[in-house]
């Protein structure tokens, strides 16, 4: 697309009347080249803005790719706290039940005296 064919259809009111102007400042012989280099200088800078607009909209699309991304990093990281808290909770329940190393040798001791109290049972039942 021609720079002429990509100003008109963006604004194609705007470049007609200007257009005209130059046509009339041409056959009048009123600032027509002035005129002219205006309308040039708009149309530069016309393209540097719509340049700039593009730039800004690849941008905008890397930007939401990436924010995109940045979520589903995100819920994995929530869904791993979740599971690694719940994980915690259980390990305290755990510790809360288990006895601690007392507690394990005195039910050792106990068990020990009543097997040898069902040997000694057994014993003089066996005698009898």
């Amino acid at each position: 697309m021609t720079n002429l064919q990509h100003r008109d259809s963006i604004f194609p009111e705007i470049f007609l009347i200007t257009e005209i102007k130059c046509y009339f400042c041409k056959k009048l012989g009123i600032m027509a080249e002035t005129l002219s280099e205006i309308f040039e200088r708009m149309l530069q800078k016309q393209q540097i803005l719509v340049d700039k607009y593009h730039a800004l909209e690849r941008k905008n699309g890397d930007l939401e790719d990436e924010k995109k991304e940045l979520e589903k990093e995100l819920q994995k990281q929530k869904a791993e706290i979740e599971k690694l808290q719940m994980e915690n909770q259980y390990l305290k329940i755990a510790r809360t039940i288990a006895p601690d190393q007392n507690a394990l040798e005195k039910s050792r001791e106990l068990v020990s005296k009543l097997v040898r109290d069902v040997e000694k049972c057994i014993e003089r039942l066996s005698d009898s």
